[in-house]
């Protein structure tokens, strides 16, 4: 993230936070699965941001 510009750095913390909303109110409707398309390329990105912070 620090490579990032701090707008670009911004909007990828949004996207994430709103992803992680969005994640939380579909367990609470029950429908996780129709969820997931736009859970799975958050969770890819953090995984490998995460994977990346703690090689370095």
């Amino acid at each position: 993230m620090a490579a990032l510009n701090p707008q670009a750095a911004a909007l990828v913390a949004d996207w994430l936070e709103i992803t992680a909303s969005l994640e939380d109110r579909a367990e609470e409707l029950g429908d996780v699965e129709g969820a997931a398309p736009l859970v799975e390329s958050a969770a890819r990105f953090a995984r490998a941001y995460l994977r990346a912070a703690t090689a370095g």
